[in-house]
Order: structure tokens, then C-alpha cells, then sequence
């Protein structure tokens, strides 16, 4: 297909997408028998141009992945240049919907909660005011103690032979929830309890206060709702057989040689699969 003409602009991109594995524009003008520029107009909102690198990218490939971000890019880029200005449109189209509180699992230890949001909570919840909770980005969550505290809050909130702050730490880096001793099964039991009841404290100090839970919910979309999958409709190129070529095709190539060998493959198989048994 690469070596023959064509009329038709989505079989030409198609195929040298297929082939090559980006938009070339200049083979694609030459499928289609026309200057560059008019290859672009023709091929409309198939290909799109990244503000970031100014290449040409296969739709199905630019309204996808990380939409949310993509938008925020091309929405500077249309402040600039209003020839962007259908990026937004079509990245808006595709993005994501927006999911309120309630609609997600807001689950304490989570990567994505910040970790201000979850070191307020526990300085409030455990009566420590200088408690410090952050967390390294590598999936575990560090606490540090401000001070004591009261012996009345370390039983309240403390189980199974552990401390409020190791309690703390359980539920914020998973692991076993075990107890002291760690074979005791009632200790084991009484640090499940203390961790559900740490998980529902912290839902409810989220969604009790309205700033809070608009955060929370913003923090979510951008971070947990951010992507759309890819739509790989039509990304196969036709076989080379069944492409119609324009009247002003004199030369053909022989087929690329990835279809070549998938053409012969195809036959082998059915072949095999059409021998009848002996």
C-alpha cells in the first residue's frame, strides 16, 4: 500500500500509521498525489498537531492516555494560537466525566490522597497537634510524632498490643494486620476492628466538610480519572489486494513485507486447518 496512490485520505494515513508507526506527512501527500499542505486539510481531525513537539499525531493516539493533562496543554497553547482551539474541543469531547463523593472509594493509606489532607486528620483524630505524616512517593507513608500522647487517646486508639502510631502506620502501608504477638489471632482481630474503625473516621472527616470533599474529588479526577482508553477502530491497515488505487496509479510496490509474512502465515493456517483429518 505505501508504494501505491490512492484517493481516499484515511486509507493513506492508515497505512503509512501501520507501517511506519507515526504520521508522515509527506508520504501520505504523496499516496494522495497532493502538496503537503492539502494532504493536512484533507486528513481534518484524524491527526492533530502536539502543542508540546508540533508533530503530527494520529487521532486515536492523541485522544487518549492521559486526557486531562493533554487538555491543560492544549488549552494554554489556544491562548497563544487559536489553531488549538479544536484540540480543546475534541480533547474536552473525550474527557473523562467528572466522579463527585461518593462515586470513588476514598481509601485511607491511598497514594493519591494528599498527604496534608491525611496528617490533619490524624492530628485531630489522635489529639497530636505537631503530628507529621508524609508520604515519599514511593508507595510508603512515614510517621513522625509530635509528642506524646495522652494515655487516654493511646488506649483509645491503640489495639492488639500496638500503639496509636503503629496503628497508624498499619493502615496507611498495608501489610499483615496482625497484633502483638503476631500468632495471637484476638490481637490480629482487634487491629482489624481499630483499622476499620481508623478507614471510616477518615471517609466521614472528608465528606462531612464540603471544601474537604471538593478536594478530595478534584484530587481524584486529576490524578485516578485522568486517562480514556485508546480507540483502535480501523487501525488495521485492508489487505493490499482489496485496496482500491486511483486512476492515476502507473507503478505498484509489492506489499510490505510485515503483510507478506502475515499473508503467508494466514494461508498456512487455514490450510492446516482445512486438511481433513486422515
Amino acid at each position: 500500500m505505501l508504494g501505491q496512490h490512492t484517493d481516499d485520505p484515511q486509507q493513506a494515513l492508515t497505512a503509512v500509521v501501520a507501517e511506519r508507526g507515526h504520521v508522515d506527512l509527506d508520504h501520505i501527500a504523496w499516496m494522495l498525489q497532493v502538496e503537503p499542505a492539502e494532504a493536512r486539510r484533507l486528513l481534518a481531525r484524524s491527526v492533530f498537531t502536539d502543542p508540546l513537539t508540533g508533530d503530527l499525531v494520529h487521532s486515536p493516539d492523541y485522544l487518549s492516555g492521559d486526557i486531562r493533562t493533554k487538555l491543560a496543554i492544549a488549552r494554554q497553547a489556544a491562548r497563544r494560537d487559536r489553531a488549538y482551539e479544536t484540540n480543546v474541543a475534541e480533547l474536552e469531547r473525550v474527557q473523562p466525566r467528572d466522579l463527585l463523593p461518593g462515586q470513588f472509594a476514598i481509601r485511607l493509606g491511598a497514594a493519591w490522597i494528599p498527604d496534608d489532607m491525611v496528617q490533619d486528620f490524624f492530628r485531630g483524630y489522635l489529639g497530636d497537634a505537631h503530628l507529621t505524616i508524609q508520604h515519599s512517593g514511593g508507595g510508603n507513608w512515614h510517621i513522625l510524632k509530635g509528642r506524646n500522647l495522652a494515655e487516654e487517646d493511646e488506649l483509645r486508639h491503640g489495639a492488639g498490643g500496638l500503639s496509636a502510631l503503629a496503628m497508624v502506620a498499619k493502615v496507611l502501608n498495608g501489610g499483615a494486620m496482625t497484633g502483638r504477638p503476631a500468632d495471637d489471632e484476638e490481637a490480629a482481630r482487634a487491629v482489624r476492628v481499630k483499622a476499620d474503625e481508623f478507614r471510616d473516621a477518615f471517609e466521614a472527616w472528608v465528606l462531612d466538610d464540603s471544601m474537604r470533599a471538593a478536594r478530595i474529588a478534584d484530587v481524584y479526577n486529576q490524578r485516578m480519572n485522568a486517562r480514556a482508553v485508546r480507540d483502535f477502530t480501523g487501525s488495521a491497515p485492508p489487505w493490499p489486494d482489496s485496496i482500491p488505487t486511483s486512476p492515476r496509479t502507473t507503478t505498484s510496490s509489492p506489499p510490505p513485507r510485515a503483510w507478506r509474512t502475515s499473508a503467508a502465515s494466514s494461508s498456512r493456517t487455514w490450510s492446516a486447518r482445512a486438511r481433513p483429518r486422515p
